[in-house]
């Protein structure tokens, strides 16, 4: 049967989805769609005189449903199918709408409707159109926060998956199809659209226009919506604020050209009072958006700041770097106004305003490394004082040296000065392109927190990359180099993430590669004594590579929350190891200070390395890595103070009594690993052992307080305590019995209705003891 080939063919493309959401959702579509074609088919089996166009409706239908098919060919029957005016195929027709973005295939559906909307149209098929274009109205798509702040499920700023907004392209292009038609249950779903607060406010305008210029006897004895944006108080403050900031400006620099100070002070203060009671009052009539407050503060923050640096920039007097502040705030007010009706979300205002601060930080990279530095570096005193010669300061070589070095420091103040107002030009010329580039680019470009996360990760890498290397390849100034790579590195990560969205996992693997190979080195350098430079370069080299690595990876590698509590153990682990090993060779010189660092970084490098792989092969679930670092903390207590307990501890060196920690600690270790793997041990349950473990050590140690200050005495009873509590949590354990931590003393407990208390005190030459005392 035909049906089947349909259902058939629709489930190939089923097959090749991955989510189980959506599998779930196509399976309903699937069904769904079966059923239909099945009363289609048996209509039409009815229907023999219309065998013939009944079975073309049915192929050009198998060719529109099937999604495998070119769109241009499902576009082409959607129009054929338009030909034969069939109220059946309605209904797959609202099945195809993509809700969620804006398509050609869509277009194609909402444009050919009027046709079925032919005289005698009966009022089913009205409703079924009416309802597929409702669904062409509403095309939304989800556009993630720049910034979000959220407690649990609850956003409080922006959005952590995403923030949907109805695509206006594709509204519009639905209402100007609406415009062909002239039918009251049109003039219903527009009257609807225009009461929605959820549609932009230009949309609704324009549905108003139209429904007040086709249904003109429909509306009569209608009340029409007045079309308001909703009222957001922090919106109307950001408002008042910005207009108080232009109205400030506005004035003060009118009171700067006057003719005493006193005008100054006044414009100021007057402009800031007018302009914001201004803006408050037109932020209550307008209800602006939060987005659109955004944009005003933005742009006249930019033009105040740009105005301020082209007049430092040219050294103006202060007459005329007031009219300069005054042209940037009007420049900067004047384009919030004129976008005002643009369509922007707040996180649109976030990506121009990172579009300026990179093109001014851009700029001012290139002004550095275009100019000659060697005339931008603070004299040094060394170099005009001779360091071996014998003179008396108040010499006439002395006074020679003092005037030649001062003579150098007026130089690099006169030079350092030009400069710095080169780079306040430029970056105002770099911010007006980067600000006008995100103007134009602002629709295509919504960079999503992972990407955004992505680029700084990828900044500050090469940030500090750069900084390393080009020292040690030569390069006498690098500050310039440093600026323009780390910004370059954020642009192209954040373009690689518009072509090829990034995770989260990306950007930790790509910080965690980085830093491993900034280990490996300097570790590998300090430890064969190399020359430090080389060490820098090494560090670059490997991080960078590291940073690439964990980009390719990071979405091929499964790591779960118990592998990454693992690998943190596992260095915590390493970091104990090597930095006693490399006490130890250094306290016996048989590794230098650098050596033993070199060491130490080494062996982190290597262990973040090895981990990393081991956590892919290896199953270690978090409380079995809790269990052995705890494990391993308990070794290097007993360890660190059986030496006190048994006295020897004044005949033990340093290296010694470190020895015997990390090998005892060690046994531990590997009896808790052995506990493990003989599943002798259960590590969820070793939680109250431990907790007890830790409460009998202090109250041992501070009860052995109150009769002695001999660190013997406290370390046996801290000792014993500890042993007691783990052995008696054990105990507990394995009898299954339920462990409270209050205490009820009895009745027979109280003396005259009296009772003993005791708490842990310090006195003010900082003995500790216990307080012991009677209360009702």
């Amino acid at each position: 049967m035909w049906w089947m080939a349909l259902a058939s063919a629709e489930e190939v493309v089923i097959q090749q989805e991955t989510s189980e959401f959506q599998l779930d959702k196509q399976v309903e579509r699937l069904e769904a769609l079966r059923l239909r074609v099945a009363e289609l088919e048996e209509e039409i089996s009815m229907q023999a005189d219309f065998a013939q166009q009944d079975s073309e409706i049915i192929g050009h239908l198998s060719i529109l449903i099937d999604s495998r098919q070119p769109e241009p060919a499902r576009i082409d029957a959607v129009n054929t199918l338009s030909v034969y005016h069939s109220p059946q195929v309605l209904p797959f027709l609202w099945e195809l709408i993509d809700s969620e973005r804006d398509t050609q295939l869509n277009r194609a559906i909402v444009g050919t409707l009027p046709r079925y909307m032919t005289a005698g149209v009966t009022e089913a098929v009205v409703l079924e159109c009416r309802a597929i274009f409702q669904k062409a109205l509403y095309v939304s798509d989800r556009y993630p926060s720049t910034i979000s702040i959220s407690i649990g499920d609850a956003d409080v700023w922006g959005s952590r998956y995403g923030e949907e907004r109805i695509v206006e392209s594709s509204a519009e292009y639905t209402l100007s199809v609406l415009r062909q038609l002239e039918d009251p249950r049109m003039a219903e779903l527009l009257m609807v659209y225009i009461e929605d607060e959820r549609v932009p406010t230009a949309l609704r305008q324009q549905a108003l226009d139209d429904i007040q210029s086709q249904y003109v006897d429909w509306l009569q004895g209608k009340e029409l919506p007045v079309i308001t944006e909703p009222i957001n108080p922090l919106a109307n403050q950001i408002y008042a604020v910005s207009a108080g900031v232009t109205g400030s400006v506005l004035l003060g620099s009118v009171g700067v050209w006057g003719q005493n100070d006193v005008s100054e002070s006044i414009g100021y203060t007057g402009g800031a009072v007018l302009g914001a009671t201004s803006g408050w009052l037109i932020a209550n009539q307008q209800h602006p958006t939060l987005p659109q407050a955004a944009l005003m503060a933005s742009s006249t923050g930019w033009g105040l700041a740009m105005g301020e640096m082209v007049s430092s920039g040219f050294d103006m007097p202060n007459e005329y770097g007031a009219l300069s502040r005054t042209i940037g705030v009007m420049a900067g007010t004047g384009y919030a106004h004129w976008s005002r009706n643009r369509n922007m979300s707040l996180s649109d205002v976030l990506e121009a305003d990172f579009a300026g601060y990179v093109g001014a930080q851009t700029a001012v990279a290139l002004t550095d490394i275009l100019s000659d530095q060697s005339k931008l570096q603070y004299p040094r005193w060394e170099d005009y004082y001779p360091q071996d010669a014998d003179y008396e300061w108040d010499s006439p070589e002395a006074q020679s040296y003092d005037e030649a070095y001062w003579s150098a420091e007026r130089q690099y103040q006169q030079q350092s000065t030009l400069h710095q107002r080169k780079r306040l030009l430029m970056a105002t010329l770099g911010s007006a392109v980067g600000l006008g580039t995100s103007h134009l680019v602002m629709d295509a470009w919504n960079p999503t927190p992972e990407s955004v996360l992505f680029s700084g990760v990828w900044a500050g890498q090469m940030g500090i990359a750069m900084n390393e290397l080009l020292p040690a390849t030569g390069v006498e100034y690098p500050q310039g180099w440093v600026r323009l790579s780390s910004h370059a590195a954020m642009v192209g990560a954040l373009a690689y993430g518009h072509r090829n969205p990034v995770s989260y996992e990306q950007s930790i693997f790509s910080a965690y590669g980085a830093s491993a190979g900034y280990l490996l080195g300097y570790g590998g350098n300090n430890l064969g004594v190399g020359d430090r430079q080389d060490g820098s370069r090494n560090a670059a080299l490997l991080s960078t590579m590291g940073a690439i690595g964990g980009t390719t990876i990071g979405n091929s590698i499964d790591f779960t929350t118990s592998d990454w509590v693992a690998t943190s153990v596992g260095l915590g682990l390493t970091g104990w190891h090597m930095g006693s090993i490399a006490t130890i060779a250094e306290d016996n010189n048989w590794l230098s200070s650098r050596q033993a660092q070199g060491l130490v970084q080494t062996g982190m490098g290597a262990a973040s390395l090895g981990l990393l792989a081991t956590g892919q092969h290896f199953e270690l679930s978090s409380s079995d890595a809790i269990y052995l670092g705890a494990t391993t903390a308990w070794g290097a207590y007993y360890g660190a103070l059986t030496p006190i307990v048994l006295g020897v501890d004044g005949t033990m060196s340093s290296t010694e009594k470190l020895l015997t920690t990390l090998l005892i600690s060690d046994v531990f270790l590997a009896g808790g690993a052995y506990g493990l793997i003989s599943k002798q041990v259960d590590s969820e349950h070793t939680a109250i052992p431990q907790i007890l473990g830790l409460t009998g050590a202090t109250l041992g140690s501070l009860g052995a307080f109150l009769f002695t200050d001999s660190s013997q005495v406290v370390s046996g009873a801290a000792l014993l305590g500890a042993t007691v509590g783990i052995g008696g949590g054990v105990l507990f354990q394995n009898r299954n019995k339920d462990v409270s931590m209050s205490w009820r003393p009895k009745s027979s407990h109280r003396v005259l209705g009296l009772k003993l208390q005791t708490s842990p005190f310090m006195d003010e030459q900082g003995d500790m003891g216990f307080y012991v005392g009677l209360s009702n």
